[in-house]
This record gives C-alpha cells, sequence and structure tokens, in this order.
C-alpha cells in the first residue's frame, strides 16, 4: 500500500475509530506517520528496536528526508509527538492487521516533558500589543493591520483555542447579540462565548469587505496561517517593549488567569468559558503572576512593615470582602476607600445604614 492510501486511511481511523477531531491533532499525528513511514522504507527489518532507532536519530544526529530537509535535535515534546503517532500507529496495525509490524502500543512510552514557566499577559500589556500599528509593504495587504488586530482581540476577549478562531465561519456570529458559537471544537463539543465593543465594531468593519465564510482571513482572503499570525504577533511584542514568549496559545492562560485573580470568577466558570472537559485541565491554565508572589511573601510577619500604608489598606479591603458573613441576604455590606482611609459600613437588609446604626 503507498504512503499516501495508508496515511489517509490513517487519519479516517484516527477520526472514526479513536475519535480525534481536532484538524490540527489529525494533521500532526499524520505528517508524523509520514515521515516515520519514509524512514520504514529504507529499513530491511521491522522491529520494537527499528523504531527506537528512529526516535534516537531524531533525537540526536538527525535524519534527512527525499525532500532534503533534515530532522533533528528535537526535544522531548516534539519526540512524544513522534510516539503518540507510533501508539496510535500500532493500534491501526491490529485493528487492519496488517503483517510486518510486530511490536505493541504498550512498547512505547512518552519521555519527561521539557516544561517551562508560563508568563501570562497582563491586560495592560494586551492593551499595549493590541494599539500598535503595523504597515505592510504589499498592496494586497491593505486591511490586514485592522484583521490580526480583531484577530488578537478576539483570542484575548474569548480565550479561545487558535484553530478556533482561525477556523470560525461567519454563520456561527451573531454581532447583534455578541454571541458566538465555537462549533469545530478540539473535544468536539460546542460552547458559547459573548463579546462586546470594540471587538464587535472590529467585525463588522470586517465584515463590510470581506468575501469570505471565513471570519478571520489573510491578505488572500484565506484562512490565517498560525506561522503568519504568530511572526506578526512578535513583532508586535517588540514594538512595544513586550519581552515574554508571546503565543497565540498564551491569550487562552493570560484570560484564565485575569479571570481567577483575586477570585473575580469561580474555577467552573473559568472551566467552562475555555471549553474544558475537566477541572484539572483549567488549573493548568491558572499561574500566579509576580505581583500576586510578591504580596504574599509580604503578608508575612516580618514583612509587613515594609509594606506601604495604601498596600496595607488594600490588603485589608480585599480580605474583608473575601468574609462570607458579607455576602450573607440579612445583612447590606458597603466597603469604601475613601481619602486613604477605609470606611466598613454595615446595615440590616431593610433598613438603611443610619437606621442600622
Amino acid at each position: 500500500m503507498h504512503i499516501d492510501d495508508i496515511s489517509h486511511k490513517f487519519e479516517v481511523y484516527l477520526r472514526n475509530r479513536i475519535g480525534i477531531t481536532s484538524q490540527n491533532s489529525l494533521r500532526l499525528y499524520n505528517s508524523r506517520l509520514i515521515i516515520f513511514l519514509e524512514w520504514l522504507s529504507g529499513v530491511d527489518q521491522v522491529s520494537k528496536d527499528t523504531a527506537d532507532e528512529f526516535l534516537n536519530l531524531i533525537n540526536t544526529s538527525g535524519w534527512k528526508r527525499s525532500n532534503g530537509k533534515t530532522i533533528r535535535c528535537l526535544k522531548n515534546n516534539s519526540i512524544n509527538s513522534y510516539i503518540i503517532t507510533l501508539q496510535h500507529w500500532c493500534r491501526f496495525v491490529a485493528y487492519y492487521q496488517l503483517p510486518g509490524h510486530p511490536y505493541s502500543k504498550n512498547e512505547f512510552r512518552c519521555r519527561r516533558k521539557n516544561t517551562s514557566p508560563t508568563f501570562t499577559l497582563t491586560a495592560e500589556e494586551e492593551e499595549r500589543i493590541l494599539a500598535v500599528t503595523v504597515h505592510y509593504k504589499r498592496r494586497t495587504a491593505k486591511h490586514l493591520d485592522h484583521t490580526y488586530k480583531a484577530f488578537t482581540r478576539f483570542l484575548c476577549m474569548t480565550g479561545c483555542r487558535y484553530e478556533e478562531a482561525a477556523g470560525l465561519l461567519w454563520e456561527w456570529v451573531d454581532l447583534d447579540s455578541g454571541a458566538v458559537i465555537f462549533k469545530d471544537t478540539k473535544n468536539g463539543d460546542w460552547r458559547k462565548v459573548f463579546i462586546k465593543d470594540p471587538l464587535i465594531s472590529q467585525l463588522r468593519q470586517i465584515k463590510e469587505w470581506s468575501s469570505s465564510t471565513l471570519v478571520f482571513t489573510n491578505s488572500h482572503n484565506r484562512k490565517i496561517h498560525p506561522q503568519d499570525y504568530s511572526k506578526d504577533l512578535k513583532l508586535r511584542c517588540k514594538m512595544v517593549g513586550i519581552t515574554k514568549r508571546v503565543h497565540p496559545h498564551l491569550f487562552r492562560h493570560s484570560l484564565a488567569t485575569i479571570l481567577h485573580k483575586d477570585g473575580k470568577q469561580d474555577i467552573k466558570i473559568i472551566k467552562d468559558v475555555l471549553g474544558h472537559k475537566d477541572i484539572k485541565s483549567t488549573d493548568g491554565y491558572i499561574h500566579t503572576d509576580e505581583e500576586q508572589i510578591e504580596r504574599a511573601l509580604m503578608t508575612h510577619p516580618s514583612n509587613i512593615d515594609q509594606c506601604s500604608t495604601l498596600q496595607l489598606i488594600e490588603d485589608i479591603k480585599q480580605a474583608m470582602e473575601q468574609l462570607p458573613q458579607l455576602k450573607s441576604s440579612k445583612l447590606c455590606a458597603v466597603i469604601r476607600l475613601d481619602h486613604e482611609a477605609l470606611r466598613l459600613e454595615i446595615a440590616i437588609s431593610g433598613t438603611t445604614t443610619k437606621d442600622a446604626k
């Protein structure tokens, strides 16, 4: 069977038997399989050792493909994508009873991930990125700056995955109500989010000149390529002096962190916004920023006197706002921070503050 035929059959198998619906995942596994099958075509005997040799090769000195490109020195995260592909491949071989592949999916174990700390963007940093204007030399790029700005704001405001935004259709967007439905999602479940101005106004402008069924398109009226957008995003960050490692998926982490910071939103709500099935996944998207770490350390008794008066008052105010007693329906509590003074007024529901005194 030709590699292209196997590749097509493998994709159908992943979609129908394994239940993988994400186009990104299907494309990734398919590309990994094609590379592995190219390697197998030059191997006399197929075995578990053969597969291990392939994995070690792309992890070290490298292997040159038929198209001239060399795959080498891949990190564990990339190696794992090949290992997961091999695990699916073993199931595929067993399901169709293909000869010549005498190894089990259980023989392949993912390697330890290379993890690095995630530094999310603050709301102020996101606004700085959105304020940047990029001038393109190409005539066809007349509306590209506006589109990229709207696309970035959409990622910031909805916390959606890149592919969910890039593949969004106009028929799934109601600009009058601000409702957006994501139908082509990673886990296959539909979900609804809501957007406000200025994003709605930006989308209305795009709709005036766009002839595509896609909401966001490039200068050729086609789907925005992730590498093109990432390159443009890095340029905008450089222009405003943001040195963090910024990528499209970071906006998803940033939204979760901003919503959860200081207890603004319950993690269950954030889980629904992000479209996670497991709340443990959502927990991995919420990060503490440097300000939170500093403030936590300042609560140590030996550090309290080092805090400014305003900081102490603000911390007390936040602590009072979290008191469950003040949220009782029997009370009407008002906390005010005026002229460097913190005031707490508590009234019994149905009476004025003056009457309660």
